[in-house]
């Protein structure tokens, strides 16, 4: 990554933690995440409510609790809300992180326009059709980049036709739910029709619903 600083700010922070990573490519991999506040969507099934609001908190004063809290942990993820409504903090929170040789990974909505080379992983989560044509076809030529879908039991296979329709490659398939039950019906459910339809996707797992971590 190369990035230049854009000097000290402060940033809105609901929390940081320190878990495994549950979704994605890093599932199972501990990660100090960092959860800024504020997002610039209401959807209705969000999980994460509670981060629509946070403290007002330096970028040197957060990276000092990522290192506090997992001084031999290298992996950062930075999710939200959604982080890039703080597009000039984010990046020096980038910054201040990079020359210190973590690794980051960015948690959006994909709604906002991204840099993708300062971040070593950024993974989309679409709420729209239009946000998933945009992702794919980003995903295509930038290896950094995941797409991960959301996909609801009651919609599935609309959805799942709808990746197969406009031949998208690669995109990561996480059923809704909240507990370990409602996970595991999704994942039997998205297995079946990726099989039956012969789908380059990954169906995704959510291991931190499964084991009752954050």
């Amino acid at each position: 990554m190369s990035v230049t600083s854009v000097g000290s700010v402060s940033m809105k922070v609901s929390e940081v933690f320190k878990t495994i990573q549950g979704e994605g490519p890093w599932t199972g991999k501990p990660c100090v995440f960092v959860r800024l506040a504020g997002c610039n969507l209401t959807c209705p099934w969000c999980d994460s409510k509670y981060a629509r609001h946070g403290l007002e908190v330096t970028v040197e004063n957060v990276v000092k609790a990522i290192v506090g809290l997992g001084k031999n942990i290298p992996y950062v993820v930075i999710t939200g809300g959604e982080p890039t409504i703080q597009e000039e903090e984010l990046y020096e929170l980038v910054k201040l992180l990079d020359d210190r040789g973590y690794y980051i990974a960015l948690e959006t909505n994909g709604t906002n326009n991204v840099n993708t080379s300062w971040f070593d992983l950024v993974v989309v989560s679409p709420k729209s059709n239009d946000v998933l044509d945009t992702w794919c076809a980003i995903a295509r030529d930038d290896p950094s980049v995941v797409v991960k879908w959301v996909i609801d039991p009651d919609t599935a296979e609309e959805q799942l036709q709808y990746l197969a329709t406009n031949n998208y490659h690669g995109v990561w398939l996480m059923p809704l739910g909240t507990s370990p039950m409602e996970v595991v019906e999704g994942i039997m459910v998205l297995t079946e029709l990726v099989l039956e339809m012969e789908l380059d996707a990954v169906v995704c797992n959510r291991l931190h619903i499964m084991v009752g971590c954050k």
